[in-house]
C-alpha cells in the first residue's frame, strides 16, 4: 500500500511537471520576439532589404550613385532593435554615408514601431537625396 501511494504521488508530480513545462513552452512559443519584428518589417518594406537582420550589427556597403563624380559611395547600414513592451519593438535603420557635406556626416534613419499586427513609421530623416545633389557640382 505504501509503495502504491509513493507511485501515485510520483505519477502526479511527473504529470504536473509535464503540464507546467508545456504551458511555459506554449507561452514562450506564442510571444512576439525581435526576430519576428525585423522579419515583418523587412518583408513589408523591401527598401530595407540590405540592412542587417540582427540587432546591433553594422554592414559596410558600396552603393552605386548616378553622379559622374562619385560613382560609388561607401555607406554603413546599421539595425537597432529595442523592446518597448511584450509585443512592441522599436526598429531603427541607420544609413551613414562615407561623405561630409558642409562638414557634416550624411546620415539617414528610419524608426518604426512594430507589433504582431501593425507597424508604424515613428520618425525619419532621409538625407539620401543629398548624395544625388553632388551631380550639380
Amino acid at each position: 500500500m505504501k509503495k502504491l501511494c509513493v507511485f501515485i504521488s510520483l505519477l502526479l508530480l511527473v504529470g504536473a511537471f509535464i503540464y507546467i513545462t508545456n504551458v511555459n513552452y506554449t507561452h514562450v512559443q506564442n510571444q512576439f520576439h525581435e526576430e519576428h519584428a525585423i522579419t515583418k518589417l523587412l518583408n513589408e518594406k523591401p527598401m530595407f532589404k540590405d540592412f542587417p537582420k540582427k540587432n546591433g550589427i553594422t554592414k559596410h556597403v558600396n552603393i552605386k550613385n548616378e553622379s559622374t563624380y562619385y560613382n560609388n559611395v561607401m555607406a554603413e547600414l546599421k539595425t537597432i532593435i529595442e523592446r518597448i513592451d511584450e509585443e512592441t519593438y522599436s526598429v531603427t535603420f541607420i544609413k551613414s554615408w562615407n561623405l561630409l557635406i558642409n562638414d557634416e556626416k550624411v546620415e539617414s534613419y528610419w524608426i518604426y514601431e512594430v507589433q504582431p499586427e501593425a507597424m508604424m513609421l515613428v520618425r525619419h530623416q532621409d538625407k539620401d537625396d543629398l548624395i544625388n545633389l553632388l551631380n550639380n557640382f
